[in-house]
């Protein structure tokens, strides 16, 4: 019989508070039952005070060691400890990075439960719409294909940030079954929503658009190099498109471990474009790079910019 030994580990921190917040839902008495350690004093001593004293009535205790990292001084006396685990007792390693070949992951993996966490790569946009929806289902909710596409976008791959996006998104349609492209536009912040925006006009080449959404965004105070490095980020993925011999947004989105509705976007716009243009484009960029460097003006800068990635 396996013990009830947890090893959490990998780079999606979400994911991992999750499965723990799954086990303490499980405790009764949580004040008295969980036991929190973290990892820089996780001595052997605390350690074995956490797993030897168990509640009284036979409940449950849940002890979590955060951020631990094992040394080869004290790898044999913790397994040892972990050997005489009492049943009353679970334990919960949360980590980032484990080595595979150390006794400690060994013997966690043959008598309790490893679990890596990872979290979605750009071209696993199939995998984050399945996601998205079961995170939808939990409140009984459904979302539209555009909704889903747009929330990615807009919220990249941070799990914890499109979860939290979730809750608002069914709090914010109530009783309404579905949510749409406009509920997450909705509720979008203005940077968002007028990045969001900024870079339509750029692959529609509307000037007026452009330096409006961008008075806005200056007006705000959204962070300028941010603002440069998603601009040159579309007309990378642009410039890629229009080298590339295929037209296929998911072999385009894994070339470039970018979001297939992203790359399908650009794809609408890209004839607008030559290849020699796109490439002056880069040289636009890194020109206004240089002169915010230099202190100069940064709206007047941007403005130029934009003025000359329009073609006007």
């Amino acid at each position: 019989m396996k013990k009830k030994i947890y090893l959490l580990y990998g780079e999606e921190d979400f994911l991992i508070d999750e499965k723990i917040d799954e086990l303490k839902r499980s405790i009764s008495n949580p004040s008295l039952n969980i036991e929190v350690i973290e990892g820089e004093e996780a001595s052997l001593e605390k350690l074995a005070a956490a797993f030897q004293t168990t509640p009284m009535f036979g409940e449950e205790k849940l002890v979590i060691v955060r951020d631990f990292e094992i040394n080869s001084e004290k790898q044999e006396s913790l397994l040892s400890l972990l050997e005489n685990l009492s049943p009353q007792v679970t334990v919960v390693f949360k980590g980032t990075k484990i080595d595979q070949r150390s006794k400690f992951y060994k013997f966690i993996d043959l008598k309790g439960e490893v679990i890596e966490y990872k979290g979605f790569a750009p071209w696993q946009q199939h995998e984050l719409r399945s996601w998205l929806r079961e995170r939808a289902q939990r409140h009984d909710k459904k979302i539209s294909e555009s909704a889903i596409n747009l929330l990615a976008e807009i919220c990249g791959l941070n799990l914890r940030f499109l979860a939290e996006e979730i809750e608002k998104l069914v709090t914010y349609v109530g009783e309404r079954e579905e949510i749409e492209e406009n509920d997450v536009l909705a509720l979008a912040s203005p940077g968002e929503k007028n990045v969001f925006h900024l870079l339509e006009a750029l692959r529609f080449k509307n000037t007026k658009k452009a330096l409006k959404v961008f008075q806005d965004l200056f007006k705000n105070k959204e962070d300028l190099s941010y603002l440069l490095a998603t601009i040159a980020s579309q007309y990378r993925l642009m410039l890629l498109i229009k080298s590339s011999k295929t037209t296929n947004p998911s072999l385009l989105a894994q070339q470039a471990k970018a979001s297939p509705y992203f790359v399908k976007k650009c794809l609408e716009n890209i004839n607008f474009f030559s290849l020699e243009e796109l490439k002056r484009n880069f040289e636009y960029l890194l020109q206004a790079n240089l002169r915010l460097r230099t202190n100069e003006e940064p709206q007047v800068v941007i403005e130029m910019l934009l003025t000359s990635l329009c073609g006007a």
